[in-house]
């Protein structure tokens, strides 16, 4: 591959007659699963193709660097941790993470015990070769990754990095390595690390401590010389052998075994090097391909996985072999799958041509309880075995299943367990005998299992079956019963696309409508969709090329321009007006010009996410491309001026890019699938602006590629006062470009909008230097702050979690969400308080302080009593607008209910709180309410609020910005006054919200208020309000946990200038700024929150007055039924908690739709806290008698 070269930010778009001259290089990163596929899929569409059809995947966006070591391109990054394939998964010794890495040159990891998301950390190297994945290994510690680098262009030299497995950071650099490194390991203590490379280049093994070289062995000094030019395609021998396993026996013993292509090979430290003591061809032990290794419990013998050999067809069974050591000789006893394979024909190949594909590529080992169980798997469908040996969850397999195998290695020879582990092919496995089990990696899931195939727990205190899945939209191909390729539709313009998730086709496809013009998905189909047929027979027959190496033939021969190795895989073409042809392949995007009889390539544009699916409009001037990234991409197809030989030329231009995600918590049966069931965010590549639906969580970044900023990451939700632009997203596949409104940022690439972000500052942690021993939640640490020279610095500090915590400095307390301004270099001196974040006694926890995304953490032990629960406190500020004055006509219109909707909430607090006794749910509660109730309902209202007022736990007033706010400020000091407890914090908004016309720093939402009543009062623009801004401001300076709830999404705004009131938008400017807040609205963006005299959560008003906002009142009977305390004996019954109450407005709503089909939809939206724990809103065991709280409707 060329060495990468400068370009515009237009860089990705590329025209080229000829890839291998004129192409400009562009860095990428890939996986390969060793999946290779049939020249002729046949039956194994519905078996085996769909295991590996994921089994190249990329990072998720394209980057052009100029040079090593900058690039003038941010990268857009998706935290998840399957945006891309999944290559290999470890864990400590402990099992206390999981971590997977990923082809996207990032890293996930799991914290098995606190069950928050996953950590992802995205690395930055520039100037390597295409087409590597990573190796990965996991320091026994758990606190260090050995992650191995690819070849460099420019160098011709590979490395590996030990990183801080918690920022990301390098720790130490091994280089000048001369091929890559494609296995790696630890030794059991720590010490050292062994690595094998590749093209016969042997292992070789350094100290951890100190980096220096503890040994290595050359098995193939002349094909190791020339190895940074040899590039052998996946899945095929290499005879100087490709080295893919390698592990360390325990000390003193020290064997390190290696296998690969070569065969299974020991190795003995021995003084300075490292000498080879055994070595078995693949031959000798009955294999194709060795590619994993694990080692027996008591040390005596290895299992070896292998992999099978390209494109070569056999019947012979999938075989695991087992050797002793350190001699390797093959032992005897374990049958494979002879006695274990329902149907053998399945496994010839003159029934089934990709036999080849079945395997058991990868292996590991370990003591169970009492047992010795050895598992294998790699590509091996549920249905090829006997019924009677598959194990778990579930009755019935599925056609796609693929399944594992187990073996009981401590009795006499006996028939494999089928362990069911999901569709795909399984990427890697790693023993957790700790927790009675492995765990099973694969491109769309991580799931554990025991040896009888059942979930394994995770989680601590409140456990969870350890399945972590895939919540994108998976737009694999897969061919339907017909022989065709199932739908992926456009319309004429090819902004909408019909597409069919590729995990819900067997029984009932899930199929998606998304609207690019509109900014909507939804369920179904549209007969006006399309696909262009190949009436001319321009593209060969696909079962002849699809899914294989060698490019489709496009009249009668290979097109032009083709370079025959530049793609792995070829997954589709269409036919585009003009005789162009499309092509995807897991390399790059084609259109190849077919009007003549010697079609060539008119352009070309490689990708770093593999092109699953393409179609494109009918003037061929557009194409949609469904990505492994779960992104659907507009491409423009611009034509440029005919070559000097007369062909015409075009290039393309990435417009338009959209990631579909599941959002529901519990979404229904594919036929009840809503809009809500999903979300979406969609953005402009080269200028940034985005758009999203409220649901659609934070996980998007841009990754800054300035040198000293390579690890900082600025979320789109911190960037959407700059670039959040529906309007902008809409019209991104016009002709023309869109001219900034006045007043708004100027259009340019993002490349500027994010100049000014890159920090650069750093933090190390001084003292305490070594694992501090706390006997109190309160460390006091001494911080060295370099890098502010281009401005203040944020510091906040968080557990080992993410979970922010508060901080003493220079006698100030600041709040978790409040950061510490650091406005020189220097140290710093605070205290960090661990209150209700401890652990258990004598259990280790970290303490981590972050500049922008990137932690530096200081290990503990908790050696203090147990924690006990803290007293609980509960204050509300709740805030009910019906009545906003200035009589008929007036804007906004007044509401019905909108007061009921805080009266009601308050009247539930308080009836818990004084029948509650001494099992009340919150030893002090305070409530604030401010009303205004509907005219017609003022006096019957305001003698509501008199008998709150007398109980002395409510204090209403009138409805005012600044009496909210100072509500929040007194809250704030009670609770500074007060001794440390359990706070939880409730604001509730019910009543009309727009988005903020001026947005003169003020934040992104106005939350409207009454007209002043004053006589004169004019009714015209915009009432008085509070904005989001005000609202974050006072909120944010409040410790424990917050709950705030907006139903403000009540009809659109009466101020030209302004938009409606949007939920997803103001989510961006919260999730970023308070993550440690619940956040709840009542509908999406650009829908309306109605009211609703059916649903009175209060029956004893007179009819005329029940009635309340729809959300309202499903958040009250959420809070109150006990049906909403649906989780089981796992989260303490009795309790209900935030998350539950939002799960039952989910249901409550998605059966509102089903009654009312023809309702506008209204989807509410939460946002979880990231608190590392759940938040109990209130007991249902306080409830000792009836509260006038039924509705009519619910009796």
């Amino acid at each position: 591959m060329a060495p990468p070269t400068p370009d515009s930010s237009r860089a990705r778009q590329q025209a080229a007659p000829d890839e291998g001259t004129q192409f400009k290089a562009e860095v990428q990163m890939k996986s390969f699963q060793d999946c290779p596929m049939p020249p002729s899929p046949t039956i194994q569409e519905h078996l085996i193709n769909t295991l590996c059809q994921s089994g190249i995947a990329l990072v998720l966006w394209l980057v052009t660097f100029t040079g090593a070591a900058q690039s003038a391109q941010p990268l857009a990054r998706l935290d998840d941790p399957f945006s891309s394939a999944l290559w290999a998964i470890g864990t400590d010794a402990n099992e206390q993470v999981l971590v997977a890495a990923l082809a996207s040159q990032s890293y996930a990891a799991w914290a098995l015990d606190s069950r928050p998301d996953p950590v992802v950390r995205h690395l930055f190297d520039a100037g390597f070769e295409a087409r590597r994945a990573r190796a990965m290994a996991v320091a026994p510690d758990g606190e260090t990754i050995a992650y191995a680098t690819p070849v460099a262009t420019a160098s011709g030299k590979a490395a590996i990095q030990l990183l801080d497995r918690r920022s990301g950071r390098v720790l130490r650099t091994f280089g000048g390595l001369p091929s890559r490194a494609q296995a790696l390991r630890f030794s059991p203590d720590g010490a050292f690390l062994a690595a094998a490379l590749s093209h016969g280049c042997g292992v070789r093994a350094w100290v951890v401590a100190d980096g220096s070289p503890s040994g290595e062995s050359m098995d193939d000094p002349a094909a190791c010389t020339g190895a940074s030019a040899t590039v052998p395609p996946p899945g095929h021998a290499n005879s100087a052998g490709n080295a893919l396993a390698v592990l360390v026996t325990p000390n003193p013993d020290a064997w390190i075994i290696a296998a690969g292509d070569a065969g299974v090979m020991v190795y003995r430290r021995a003084g300075a090097g490292i000498e080879r003591v055994a070595r078995r061809s693949p031959a000798e032990v009955s294999l194709e391909l060795p590619s994993s290794l694990a080692l027996a419990p008591d040390m005596q013998a290895v299992a070896v996985g292998s992999r099978r050999k390209a494109g070569v067809s056999t019947n012979a069974l999938p075989a695991v072999a087992v050797l002793s050591l350190p001699t390797l000789e093959p032992l005897a006893g374990i049958a494979v799958l002879d006695n274990a394979v329902d149907f053998p024909d399945a496994l010839d190949p003159a029934v089934t041509p990709s036999a080849a594909q079945f395997d058991l590529a990868r292996v590991a080992w370990a003591r169970i309880g009492t047992a010795s169980w050895l598992v294998a798997g790699g590509a091996l469908p549920c249905l090829a075995l006997r019924a009677e040996i598959i194990t778990g969850q579930g009755a019935m397999v599925g056609r796609r299943e693929n399944c594992a195998l187990a073996w009981r290695t401590d009795t006499p020879a006996q028939a494999p367990r089928a362990l069911r582990v999901g569709t795909d092919r399984i990427a890697d496995i790693a023993a957790l005998p700790r927790r009675g089990g492995f765990a099973f990696g694969s491109n769309r899931s991580v799931v554990g299992l025991d040896p009888a195939g059942e979930r394994l727990l995770v989680g601590g205190s409140m456990p969870v079956a350890m399945a972590f899945d895939s919540a994108g939209v998976d737009l694999r191909q897969r061919v339907g019963d017909d022989g065709l390729p199932l739908p992926f539709d456009v319309s004429d313009d090819a902004s909408t696309v019909h597409l069919v998730d590729y995990r819900h086709v067997e029984d009932r496809p899930l199929r998606l409508l998304f609207d690019a013009r509109r900014l909507q998905v939804s369920a179904g189909t549209s007969p006006a969709l399309r696909r262009v047929a190949d009436e001319r027979g321009l593209i060969e027959p696909r079962a002849s090329w699809v899914n294989g190496a060698r490019p489709p033939d496009i009249r009668g021969r290979l097109a032009t321009g083709w370079r025959v190795d530049a793609d792995e895989l070829h997954r589709e073409a269409v036919v585009l007006r003009g005789n162009r042809v499309a092509v995807a392949s897991s390399d790059h995007i084609r259109v190849v010009d077919a009007s003549r009889d010697d079609p060539f390539v008119a352009c070309a544009l490689r990708v770093t996410n593999e092109a699953l699916r393409i179609n494109g409009s009918t003037d061929g001037k557009t194409l949609v491309v469904a990505h492994g990234d779960a992104v659907l991409r507009w491409y423009r197809v611009v034509d440029l001026a005919r070559d000097a030989s007369g062909r015409s030329r075009c290039s393309l231009e990435e417009r338009l890019a959209v990631h579909l995600r599941r959002a529901s918590s519990e979404a229904g049966s594919p036929d009840q699938l809503r809009e809500g069931d999903w979300s979406w965010v969609a953005w402009l590549p080269e200028t940034g602006e985005f758009a999203s639906d409220a649901r659609s969580r934070n996980r998007l970044r841009w990754q800054l590629t300035d040198q000293k900023c390579q690890r900082q990451l600025v979320t789109f939700g911190a960037l959407t006062a700059e670039l959040y632009d529906p309007e902008a997203v809409r019209t991104a596949l016009d002709d023309g470009r869109r001219a900034a409104p006045a007043g708004t940022a100027a259009t340019g690439p993002i490349t500027e909008r994010l100049a000014g972000r890159c920090v650069g500052a750093d933090v190390t942690v001084l003292a305490p230097r070594a694992k501090t021993r706390l006997e109190r939640p309160l460390i006091a640490v001494r911080l060295d702050v370099r890098g502010t020279e281009a401005g203040p610095v944020s510091i906040q500090a968080t557990d080992g979690t993410g979970v922010r915590l508060p901080k003493v400095h220079a006698g100030q307390r600041l709040g978790p969400d409040v950061p510490l301004v650091v406005r020189g270099d220097g140290e710093v001196a605070l205290q960090v308080d661990l209150t209700g974040r401890t652990p258990g006694p004598g259990t280790d926890f970290h303490v981590c302080f972050l500049v922008g995304d990137a932690p530096t953490c200081h290990a503990l032990t908790w050696a203090g009593e147990p924690p006990r629960p803290p007293p609980r406190r509960l204050w509300a500020v709740l805030v009910g607008v019906a009545d906003y004055g200035g009589g008929p006509g007036a804007m906004p219109a007044s509401l019905r209910f909108a007061h009921n909707d805080a009266i009601d909430l308050a009247r539930l607090l308080v009836a818990d709180h004084q029948r509650g006794g001494a099992a009340r749910d919150y030893e002090q509660l305070s409530i604030d309410l401010f009303v205004a109730p509907a005219a017609a309902d003022a006096s019957p209202a305001a003698q509501e609020l008199r008998q709150l007022a007398s109980i002395g736990l409510v204090r209403s007033h009138p409805v005012e910005a600044a009496g909210i706010l100072n509500a929040i400020d007194r809250i704030e000091a009670e609770i500074k006054r007060l001794p440390p407890a359990d706070d939880l914090f409730v604001f509730w908004f019910s009543g009309h919200g727009l988005a903020n016309p001026t947005s003169a720093g003020k934040g992104y939402s106005l939350l409207l208020l009454p007209r002043p009543a004053a006589a004169g009062g004019s009714t015209s623009g915009l009432p008085p309000s509070l904005s989001s801004q005000q609202l974050l401001d006072a909120v944010s300076r409040l410790e424990g946990d917050r709950l705030l709830v907006f139903d403000a999404c009540r009809n659109l705004s009466p101020d030209p200038r302004a938009a409606p009131f949007d939920a997803a938008k103001m989510r961006g400017e919260f999730e970023t700024a308070l993550p440690s807040a619940h956040l709840m609205f009542s509908a999406d963006a650009g829908q309306r929150a109605r009211e609703s005299p059916e649903h009175a959560f209060n029956a004893e008003r007179d009819p005329a007055r029940r009635g309340n906002g729809l959300f309202s009142y499903a958040f009250l009977r959420g809070a109150l039924n006990q049906d909403a305390d649906r989780i089981g004996q796992l989260h303490r019954p009795g309790r209900i908690t935030v998350d539950e109450v939002s799960r039952h407005i989910e249901f409550f709503f998605r059966q509102l739709q089903a009654d009312h089909p023809t309702f506008d939809p209204q989807d509410p939206v939460y946002v979880p806290a990231h608190r590392g724990r759940r938040t109990v809103l209130r007991s249902l065991d306080t409830v000792a008698g009836p509260l006038p709280t039924v509705s009519r409707r619910d009796r």
